[in-house]
Formats: C-alpha cells, sequence, structure tokens
C-alpha cells in the first residue's frame, strides 16, 4: 500500500559494539512477533520501510576515499532504483567491503567500472550516525507519504575511540576523522532529537548509556559484555517504555480498518508471512489491542526539512 506511514531505521556504526543494535532490534522483534501471535520471527525489514546504516549498522553507506567530510556527502550503496543521482550498481559484497573498510583494519576498495574506478573507505569516518541522510533519502524518494516513526540507534555513548597504532591512520585528515568519530554520532543524534522536540512519538534514539564506552573497536572477546551492557540498557523502564511505543507504530503502519470496526494487519511479504508469489495477496494477521491506533499527521517531506 503506497499510502502507508513510513517506517525509518538509521543504524550507527561502532564495529564490535555492532552487536548491540542486534540486540535491540531482536527485542523489537521479540515484541512484534507476541503481540500479534506470529509464528515465524520477523525481521526488520518486515516492518521498516527504509533502513540506512553505517558500517557495521546496515553495510550500505561509504564514502570516497578523497572525500573524508566532504559537504558533498557519503555515497549511498542502495538496493533499489533512482530517477536521480544513481551511484554505481555494485554487488552486495563490493558494498559490504566498501563500508567496512576502517582504518587501520581493512584497506580502501576500488570499486567501478575498469579505469574509472573509485576509492571507498567506512562510512563512519564523517558520517557514523546516518539519520540525517536517511531522512533526505526518503524525502527524496516518498515525499508526499506519512510518517509513523524513525528510529535511530546507536552503538554506545562516546568517550574515546581507541584505535591501534598503525601507518595507514599517518594522513592528518584522516586522523581528524577518525577524532571526530567518537563524537559524531551523538551530536548528529542531539541535533536531531532538537529537530524533532516538538513532534510527539515520532523520532526515538536508542543508545545504551553505560558500559560500552571503553570497548576497543576490535575488541571481539567483548561480545558478552556488550549484549550484557544492552540488556541491562532494555530494561531500564523508560527505555523499555519506548521499545513499545516503537512496536506500536510499527504495527500500526501495517493496519487497514474494517468495515465492522475491528481491525487486521497487513501481513508482511517476507520470510514472517511465507508468501513468495509476488502477485498474491498477503494474508491478515489480528492486532489485539484495546487501544487506539495511531493518527500519522506528519508528512516526510515536511520532517526532512524543518531544521533548526
Amino acid at each position: 500500500m503506497a499510502d502507508r506511514p513510513l517506517c525509518l531505521l538509521a543504524l550507527n556504526g561502532g564495529r564490535i559494539r555492532g552487536l548491540s543494535e542486534l540486540v535491540i532490534l531482536e527485542e523489537i522483534m521479540s515484541r512484534i512477533k507476541h503481540d500479534l501471535d506470529m509464528d515465524e520471527d520477523p525481521i526488520p525489514a518486515d516492518f521498516f520501510d527504509m533502513i540506512g546504516g553505517t558500517s557495521t549498522g546496515g553495510f550500505v553507506c561509504a564514502v570516497r576515499k578523497h572525500d573524508v567530510q566532504a559537504t558533498a556527502g557519503p555515497t549511498l550503496f542502495r538496493t533499489y532504483r533512482v530517477r536521480r543521482n544513481a551511484t554505481y550498481n555494485c554487488t552486495i559484497w563490493e558494498a559490504f567491503r566498501a563500508t567496512s573498510a576502517a582504518p587501520p583494519y581493512f584497506d580502501p576498495i576500488s570499486i567501478g567500472d575498469p579505469g574509472e574506478e573509485e576509492i571507498f573507505i567506512d562510512g563512519g569516518l564523517g558520517y557514523n550516525n546516518p539519520t540525517e541522510q536517511l531522512l533526505d533519502e526518503a524525502r527524496r524518494q516518498f515525499p508526499e507519504r506519512k510518517v509513523a516513526c524513525i528510529v535511530s540507534i546507536g552503538t554506545g555513548m562516546a568517550r574515546v575511540i581507541h584505535f591501534p597504532d598503525s601507518p595507514k591512520t599517518s594522513p592528518k585528515k584522516l586522523i581528524d576523522a577518525l577524532k571526530n568519530m567518537a563524537t559524531e554520532a551523538d551530536t548528529t543524534a542531539e541535533r536531531v532529537q532538537v529537530r524533532f522536540q516538538d513532534t510527539q512519538d515520532t523520532y526515538f534514539r536508542f543508545n545504551v548509556n553505560r558500559g560500552l564506552e571503553d570497548l576497543m573497536l576490535d575488541e571481539w572477546k567483548n561480545l558478552g559484555k556488550v549484549r550484557g551492557y544492552t540488556s541491562a540498557y532494555l530494561n531500564q523502564s523508560v527505555v523499555s517504555s519506548h521499545v513499545d511505543v516503537v512496536v506500536k507504530a510499527l504495527v500500526a503502519s501495517k493496519v487497514v480498518p474494517r468495515s465492522d470496526g475491528s481491525t487486521t494487519m497487513v501481513s508482511i511479504s517476507g520470510r514472517a508471512s511465507k508468501v513468495d508469489d509476488s502477485h498474491k495477496q498477503p494474508p491478515m494477521l489480528s492486532w489485539h489491542t484495546s487501544d487506539p491506533i495511531p493518527d500519522f499527521q506528519h508528512k516526510i517531506e515536511d520532517l526532512a526539512r524543518s531544521r533548526t
């Protein structure tokens, strides 16, 4: 349904701390599964209309090596067609490799037709929180659509991002970008929060506020700590209530009212619905809730342009 309200998801970069984002998404999907009494596990792509991520957070965003922190913005590797300013149609592994090319762990990658290749590095260098890029892209693709929710998930509050010494980090411009990564995601989150301060229950930021800030980006042995700190964060009453509001918005964005006054939900046409034929109508799942269905009023065009 082309007129359904949009659900948008922005995922930050953070190397091994990206597990925190997965734990948060896992909790959101788990609550949806319970509320809809689903047999199969839902996945984020079943409910979010557009997902944008940097580095670990989605593998869809990278920057040209010579354009670190350039005003032109990052290069967007898309899984859909666009009319204007289309980027090179690279393979999935190339996009994955480009946006994970974080010095000093991985070398840059050349992508493009022979003789026209461009060199890319991790989009986290200057765009570690891609929420604003996601809003701009959604406005371009769905200018008339209303918005159910905008969810931004971080990889822990910043203090200092630790990198081992390496000759790959020697250029001054790159060093400056690496230093800015420590605070850029939180600065962007605060800027977006201010933009949506008068728009209730639309923008949600989830970011573990204790425990992850001192983890080295390559400390894979600390994955248990990442999950533990994130679980404790989700157990906080305020955070848990915000997760519930997001779950309600995601489900409500799929609801179609019936003439008899009851409501059902349009089933997702992905793994959870077991519908492989695109010509078949998706089955309906009942949503048993005594709460009123939210009336989403804000258009993405207006929200994306509302800058302070």
